[in-house]
């Protein structure tokens, strides 16, 4: 593995060279190859999580199945994607620091190798981990992940990230959530960081350069997909319109940016009205957006109705 930036270089050429002088085999001791080194630096430091192991299929692709399947691309240029066996589908852009193709640990970590950060990429049980692991100071501050055309990243109060897509005025269809940012040096030290958000997708800024740090520093942003249910807001000015009849106009538009959604956002937004009529007004004071929570085969299966900030 890549020694701790804090190791003496002296002290690492003197084991070294007392090693081979009493004939220590170094068979054993192996080097590890860099998908498994990198697998072992994130293992020490990351969060525990349920893993599925990616591997190549028949059709050469890379991917690791499950109720969120999640395939990789050959090169650190493209996106990942994420598909759900509900119909969810995404997709999120790698950082662009790795030079090398994909190769994958014996533990099922996808990896690619770059020369200051190494980018892995773990399937989760309902999206993914998209690591990267910065091996000494001259590694960059942030790193940016790409989002399809038409999506948004809305950075919450508590860190998280929302990726939403607006399909009208004051209308939104929420596809994943990003959980808060972490980031650990190699002896498991935090080391501060957050998301931003910019015309070019999702940002993480890791606050690494000047710190106490020991390297590599490992962070991780972790793609949470609504793979189960699909989430819609509206506006104070969308909720009025969906009581005026725009049931039609509100539908089409969501048709429009969020297919898989299509045929089930229309029911819902038929429930909403009878919702907001129930109640009596639209949602107002310090929660003015309605939020919708509705599986994907609505209107069979309950939907959940609520005011939020």
């Amino acid at each position: 593995m890549r020694p701790v930036i804090r190791m003496a270089r002296s002290t690492a050429l003197v084991a070294a060279t007392l090693a081979l002088s009493i004939g220590v085999s170094t068979s054993a001791n192996a080097v590890p190859s860099t998908p498994d080194r990198v697998a072992g630096q994130i293992e020490r430091v990351a969060p525990r999580a349920s893993l599925k192991a990616f591997s190549r299929g028949g059709d050469g692709r890379i991917t690791a199945r499950g109720r969120v399947s999640v395939a990789v691309p050959e090169s650190p240029s493209g996106a990942i994607s994420l598909s759900s066996i509900k119909g969810a589908s995404m997709v999120f852009g790698l950082p662009d620091v790795a030079a090398d193709s994909v190769r994958v640990a014996d533990d099922g970590t996808a990896v690619y190798d770059g020369a200051s950060v190494d980018v892995a990429v773990q399937a989760t049980a309902t999206g993914a981990r998209v690591l990267t692991v910065l091996a000494d100071p001259g590694a960059a501050s942030s790193y940016t992940y790409s989002l399809a055309e038409g999506v948004l990243p809305v950075i919450n109060a508590d860190g998280s990230a929302t990726l939403t897509v607006p399909v009208a005025e004051g209308a939104v269809v929420e596809l994943a959530t990003i959980a808060p940012p972490w980031a650990k040096d190699a002896e498991g030290k935090a080391v501060p960081t957050h998301y931003e958000a910019n015309a070019d997708g999702l940002v993480q800024v890791v606050e690494h350069k000047g710190a106490d740090v020991a390297y590599p520093v490992v962070a991780d942003p972790h793609v949470d997909l609504n793979w189960a249910n699909f989430v819609v807001t509206l506006s104070q000015a969308e909720q009025r319109i969906l009581l005026a009849g725009g049931i039609t106009g509100l539908g089409t538009a969501i048709c429009a940016v969020a297919a898989p959604v299509c045929v089930p956002a229309a029911a819902l937004l038929a429930a909403g009205l009878q919702w907001l009529v129930d109640r009596g007004s639209v949602c107002t004071g310090s929660k003015p957006r309605l939020r919708m929570v509705a599986p994907y085969t609505f209107p069979i299966g309950g939907a959940v109705f609520g005011c939020v900030k």
